[in-house]
């Protein structure tokens, strides 16, 4: 059971993150990038 959710924990965030990594390098600055990390940080423990 704890394998099962862990595993799908996983991979949202590998595909979150990825999903920031592709933004990030299509913004201008990396400060935009920095504030999405953050806010999707501050948004994901919720």
């Amino acid at each position: 059971m704890y394998a099962i959710y862990a595993f799908l924990v996983y991979m949202q965030v590998s595909m979150h993150l990825s999903f920031l990594v592709y933004l990030c390098k299509h913004l201008d600055s990396s400060f935009d990038c920095m504030l999405i990390m953050l806010t999707w940080i501050d948004h994901s423990w919720y």
